[in-house]
């Protein structure tokens, strides 16, 4: 191994890797990062409202847990029809109709 160092001769683990990252990657990667700040944000809320809920209802340790996944999977539909809207329109019009609503 010595010899191969002496002579300029790279091994396999010295040598680069022959590709490029491209740039999507890292916007995937970022995009990534912010959905799990906003997921853990919507926990937090969810913490928080979760005692005045289960006073005001009663509700056992397992229906306080329905209720948390509920209010997650409450997403989905949404993510599923403006996703449509996006394609569809412009993707500004989704936006302000998201902002009016809130």
């Amino acid at each position: 191994m010595d010899e191969n160092i002496e002579k300029g001769v790279q091994t396999k683990e010295q040598q680069k890797p022959d590709y490029k990252v491209r740039p999507i990657i890292y916007l995937f990667a970022i995009l990534g990062g912010f959905a799990g700040l906003l997921y853990g944000y919507d926990s937090g809320a969810i913490s928080l409202a979760l005692p005045g809920v289960t006073d005001s209802f009663g509700l056992n340790a397992a229906q306080k847990g329905l209720v948390v996944s509920f209010l997650l999977f409450g997403a989905l539909p949404s993510i599923v029809v403006f996703t449509a809207l996006e394609k569809r329109l412009n993707a500004v019009i989704p936006l302000l109709l998201v902002e009016l609503s809130s």
